[in-house]
């Protein structure tokens, strides 16, 4: 039920990723009377739906909204992942409120206070950049966390051992940054991660570093201004005509690529890092394609066990035995 577009857009979005997949099977949620007319002809083995009558949209405060509505479609998507009756969650919803259902749901890892929601520009495929708009207010302590968190599932996700690690800032010196930053980074000195101090906004969308870490305001804040200055340069190009029709097709060429660099969507996915099993969240904009893209990309995952890889490193690292709330 979440999105710009949802219900429509999302059920089109899993037609197509079982279209593709035989083997796969997805689990709608949320209210019935929208989503069944959506379905109509469709083979149930590929499709099922869990009724869901409750929607947490964009308003104030959503983890207080979530606990308070426990029919909302977003908490009962993470609860099937939490029961055993799905392997993985996606959905293009308030992501306050994904982060939320998964705390909910499916707990934290030991030893962790916060997820971070990281994922990787569509420029820079390798840099993992997080936390992307769940922790505006996250202190020192766990902007530590969520490097930690984020090196960790670098190393699980692309099979190399200590990623280089950079805290953004407005300048490279050790001098720059607020207080929260400079105290972030005395924390990081102290921790055994290749931790290479500050970097600048340019350097999330270089490929330059292996994980970059802020607070979710600053995250969020540079992830939609690359959206909007990729999307209007692209723009600008599409607008441009050459001398020949040779200049006019390079232009238009590189005006599509330049609109990919602005669409998260198509990126890598993004993860919730932390939590006690495999939760995607897209963007709110998506349309069907970036759905499927999404569901598939969750499939991988699972099939890669990429959260029960993280669980176990993350157990074997910090201690603590790790409660997996899921049976096969």
């Amino acid at each position: 039920m979440g999105g710009d577009e949802a219900p429509r857009v999302v059920v089109q979005g899993a037609l197509a990723a079982v279209a593709e997949d035989p083997h796969l099977h997805v689990i709608l949620v949320g209210r019935r009377e929208q989503v069944e007319p959506l379905l109509d002809g469709t083979p149930r083995e590929a499709l099922s739906l869990v009724d869901a009558s409750d929607v947490v949209g964009e308003e104030a405060r959503p983890a207080m909204r979530v606990r308070e509505r426990p029919d909302a479609s977003v908490l009962r998507t993470a609860q099937l992942v939490a029961e055993g009756h799905a392997d993985a969650a996606v959905s293009v919803g308030n992501t306050g409120a994904v982060l939320a259902s998964a705390v909910l749901a499916l707990g934290l890892l030991p030893g962790v206070h916060r997820p971070v929601v990281a994922g990787e520009f569509p420029s820079a495929p390798g840099t993992l950049f997080g936390d992307l708009g769940a922790n505006s207010d996250a202190s020192a302590r766990h902007l530590l966390e969520f490097a930690r968190l984020a090196a960790m599932w670098h190393s699980v996700r692309y099979g190399g051992a200590d990623p280089s690690v950079v805290l953004l800032s407005n300048g490279r010196e050790p001098g720059k940054g607020t207080p929260r930053t400079r105290e972030a980074a005395r924390l990081l000195d102290l921790e055994a991660l290749n931790f290479q101090g500050y970097c600048e906004p340019a350097d999330v969308v270089s490929g330059r570093y292996d994980v970059v870490i802020t607070d979710g305001y600053l995250g969020n804040l540079v992830l939609k201004t690359v959206e909007a200055v990729s999307a209007r340069y692209a723009e600008m190009l599409f607008g441009i005509a050459g001398q020949t029709e040779e200049d006019t097709a390079r232009l238009q060429r590189l005006g599509h690529e330049t609109h990919r660099l602005s669409d998260f969507t198509r990126g890598p996915a993004v993860t919730v890092l932390g939590v006690n099993g495999p939760v995607l969240p897209g963007h709110g904009r998506a349309q069907a394609d970036d759905i499927a893209r999404l569901i598939n990309r969750a499939k991988t995952a699972v099939v890669n066990d990429d959260c029960g890889q993280l669980r176990r490193a993350w157990s074997a690292t910090h201690g603590g035995a790790v409660e997996n709330r899921r049976e096969g």
